[in-house]
């Protein structure tokens, strides 16, 4: 500056070395140091700042205070805890709001000043041109520099004003979107009247002290009313190093790169797949599983309908009745989605839409079409496949309509591909549910059999054997209301299991036995020197006897002793001969054992896969018969003939022969055992 002529034209952050060495050569320095310490940079350039005094414009907001707080009690605030606490808690505390900027890009300040300090604001561009010393073009651009050179005359005492040389805050325009889309109050008066406060905004937490509440400030200075109803509060997202994804964070990805990695629909799935108030670390990993487990899957969902549908030549139609459970049960599903997603998007909160939406992508997928996939290749019983694409339709075409909001591209190439009536799935109204079409009762029903189902799975898998395999038995308690509803399915069961047999009991007391050993802090001090004997008598009796006869009794006698609980310790083991594993309340029990009989039934499922993996990699479709020749260990043969023509039928073989020689052929390993085989279309 001026005052200091050494250091005039020099850049501040530069010259601290300059600085030192004159307050040395004049005595006046006490001692000097490097400190470390946070610093301010141009969010746009990182050019360091510097904090200097100078005239400003300031809003008088300090004054408003209570009543912008009265307004906020308006305001639905998700989370809720935003209200009272982050942005509430700012109001509470406003301050005067310093709305000028000494900057060239910006909404020029509309205020004029003359000489004798007289002030003019402009309201508009016709008062300002009759206002104006000289002629002003009709449509005059109002931003600088060429507003600077418009003079005013002073209303007050003639002479010429000159405009005040700022710009207004940023935020001070983005405070005025709600009325100046409407560009009031110049038109559109009505309009605004009835939208003045807009019914859902959303943007970042740091907006708690940006956007919202600037809209809420000026809301309340100029209307007295809010500027908005709801607002939805987002957090930040993070990559897999804990830094913040925004721009000029290196190695963060354009978001064109990410979108042709992942794909779009699969980003937006996953961002809205939990809270958006919640901090998400961002990985393209996660969000492909996130795609897997809900969109490819949908999309092998649809795929399956289509190539089927176009055997059987359907085309939409509808069936008002359905009559079969599974086909009540799925509607009843997807009614249940599309009121538990609308409820979710009119809540602000999208992750119970997303989350409501992918376990119904579970359930059509996972339960309902592999259930129902016979009955769509059944020719037999021509109402009831009808009455499975008709249900497997309403559910594809009523997904593109709830999805669209989460994933837009994936539910307008559904919906067109299922041929929508409209132009664009988005034109469409978002779908209400019948609460007719919803039966609790079989939801909860078929909730329990898959719950029984994956608890058997996982004793299979417990036991090592694989689900091809099929077993003899399957014991599941599930407690008195849970074992008449698993009656009811027990056929389905048996099926998913792939037992010979489902029981379904109440409890599962026969099914347990246990282990008893002596518990010697007990006994020793009591029985001396005959506690090795009544030890070695416990290890020769049955331990569930005892255990019952004690659970009961409350003693038992051994070896002429009084044996009390206290005396012993108890524990469960898997009853012999099968594998147990519990979900909750239901617990099944899935037998071991195999007879041969079941080997070579197994052994036939699995040369069945491997008969549908090699029409597969032919591009066959079912309806396509074929020939196949094989050649096997002597147990898969023996399997083969047994089950001959159940494996037929399964892959649609026109033939099964047995072959020395095989060309051309695929070899595979089954059990340990060579299985070799060729197919050809017939």
């Amino acid at each position: 500056t001026e005052e200091i002529p050494e250091l005039q034209g020099k850049v501040a952050g530069d010259s601290d070395a300059d600085i030192i060495r004159m307050l040395e050569s004049s005595d006046r320095l006490f001692r000097w140091e490097l400190i470390r310490h946070s610093y301010p940079f141009c969010w746009r350039c990182d050019t360091p700042l510097i904090y200097k005094p100078m005239d400003a414009w300031i809003a008088s907001v300090a004054d408003a205070r209570d009543r912008m707080q009265e307004l906020n009690e308006q305001v639905r605030w998700v989370p809720a805890s935003f209200k009272h606490g982050r942005f509430g808690n700012f109001v509470a505390d406003a301050k005067d709001w310093v709305v000028s900027r000494a900057r060239y890009w910006g909404t020029p300040l509309p205020v004029w000043r003359c000489d004798s300090g007289h002030e003019l604001c402009i309201g508009s561009r016709e008062e300002l041109k009759q206002n104006a010393l000289d002629p002003v073009e009709a449509d005059p651009d109002l931003h600088r520099p060429i507003v600077d050179a418009i003079r005013l005359r002073c209303p007050e005492c003639g002479s010429a004003m000159t405009r005040e040389e700022y710009v207004l805050d940023c935020w001070f325009d983005s405070g005025c979107a709600p009325f100046a889309q409407y560009h009031y109050p110049f038109e559109n008066m009505e309009e605004f009247d009835v939208h003045r406060a807009v019914d859902f905004i959303s943007e970042s937490a740091t907006q708690t002290r940006g956007w919202f509440y600037t809209q809420h400030v000026l809301a309340t200075l100029l209307f007295d009313s809010p500027a908005f109803k709801s607002v939805l509060v987002m957090s930040q997202v993070y990559d897999e190093k804990g830094r913040k994804m925004e721009a000029g964070v290196p190695d963060g990805g354009s978001p064109d790169e990410i979108f042709d990695s992942v794909g779009a629909d699969a980003i937006r799935l996953y961002l809205l797949s939990s809270p958006v108030w919640y901090e998400v670390e961002f990985s393209k990993e996660k969000v492909r599983l996130s795609m897997v487990r809900t969109l490819t899957t949908l999309l092998n969902v649809y795929s399956y309908f289509a190539a089927s549908s176009n055997r059987v030549s359907y085309r939409g139609e509808e069936l008002p009745r359905k009559t079969h459970d599974l086909d009540v049960w799925i509607l009843s599903r997807l009614n249940t989605t599309v009121m538990q997603s609308r409820l979710a998007f009119e809540g602000l909160e999208v992750h119970k839409a997303v989350r409501a939406v992918s376990d119904f992508v579970d359930d059509l997928s996972n339960w309902y079409l592999r259930r129902s996939r016979k009955r769509f290749l059944r020719d037999s019983d021509p109402e009831d496949r009808f009455s499975a694409y008709s249900t497997l339709h309403e559910c594809l075409m009523t997904l593109s309509r709830v999805m669209a909001p989460i994933t837009p591209f994936l539910a307008e190439g559904l919906y067109k591909r299922l041929r929508g009536s409209k132009e664009s799935v988005h034109l469409e109204e978002y779908p209400t549910a019948d609460r007719g079409a919803i039966n609790r009762i079989l939801e909860s029903q078929m909730s329990l059999v898959r719950q029984a189902v994956e608890a058997g799975r996982l004793a299979r898998q417990k036991a090592g054997i694989k689900l091809r395999q099929p077993l003899d038995e399957t014991v599941i308690a599930a407690g008195e209301d849970g074992m008449w509803v698993l009656r009811r399915y027990e056929r389905m069961i048996a099926d998913e299991l792939n037992v010979k047999r489902v029981e379904c009991v109440e409890s599962r007391e026969s099914m347990i036995e246990y282990a008893i050993a002596p518990n010697l802090r007990s006994l020793g001090p009591r029985l001396k020197e005959s506690a090795t004997e009544v030890t070695k008598l416990m290890e020769m009796v049955d331990g569930s006897q005892i255990a019952r006869h004690l659970a009961a009794t409350g003693k038992v006698r051994v070896g002429g002793f009084d044996i009390f609980e206290e005396d012993i310790v108890v524990s469960e083991k898997e009853k012999a001969g099968y594998s147990h594993a519990e979900i909750g309340s239901v617990h099944v029990y899935v037998s071991t054992s195999l007879r041969p009989k079941l080997k070579l039934e197994g052994l036939s499922r699995e040369v069945t896969r491997r008969i549908q993996h090699m029409r597969k990699e032919l591009g066959l479709e079912f309806g396509e018969a074929i020939a196949v020749e094989y050649s096997a260990h002597p147990d898969i043969e023996d399997a083969i003939s047994a089950y001959e023509s159940s494996i037929m039928r399964d892959t649609n073989a026109g033939s099964l022969k047995r072959s020395a020689r095989i060309e051309s052929g695929r070899r595979w390993t089954i059990n340990k055992m060579p299985f070799e085989a060729s197919i050809r279309k017939l």
